[in-house]
């Protein structure tokens, strides 16, 4: 259910940032296309934090999910500021790499954490329990194991995706050693 513009506002942009941080994982790096796609998922994380960090109708306060909407913005800006300093290249390329995924799983710790909530409050009120713990422990749990799952995905995909990864450029009248790139 959404509450107000600002709710509306940060439903779009995120399930907008889902789609566009799906294609972007799948497309091949270092593209034109990966650039065009990646600044538009740049640009609606940015959006779902900000008017995540306004939302205060669970708590009335700062909470928890706050701490996580800065995280989440904090983990893109790593994964940012080397494509904004130019083409990532050697630890710049890592940097990109680790953060923006991150950025990702992040992403959809929070859909899987937010659905979890969506259905499974309904039913554990019905039946009795008290809503805050339950709550808490629904995000908990969900965000823990889409971590954990992105991590191992990570883990087995690194092999692969550090053929993406810039050669090493030469100075002006040197060569690059090939076994050495």
């Amino acid at each position: 259910m959404i509450h107000s513009p600002l709710g509306a506002l940060h439903l779009i942009a995120a399930l907008a940032a889902v789609i566009l941080g799906a294609i972007v994982f799948r497309s091949r790096k270092a593209t034109r296309w990966h650039r065009r796609v990646g600044y538009g998922y740049a640009a609606t994380m940015l959006a779902t934090n900000v008017s995540a960090l306004c939302i205060f109708g669970l708590s009335g306060t700062f909470n928890m999910l706050h701490g996580f909407a800065i995280l989440s913005l904090s983990s893109l800006a790593f994964g940012m500021m080397p494509v904004l300093r130019g083409r990532p290249e050697g630890i710049r390329f890592d940097q990109h790499l680790k953060f923006m995924s991150w950025s990702y799983i992040g992403l959809i710790a929070a859909l899987v954490a937010e659905s979890a909530t969506r259905i499974g409050m309904p039913i554990l009120v019905a039946n009795g329990y008290t809503p805050r713990p339950w709550f808490w422990a629904l995000v908990g749990l969900a965000s823990f194991l889409v971590a954990g799952v992105g991590a191992l995905i990570l883990r087995r995909q690194e092999p692969g995706l550090q053929r993406y990864r810039p050669r090493p450029r030469a100075n002006r009248g040197e060569t690059v050693d090939a076994a050495s790139s």
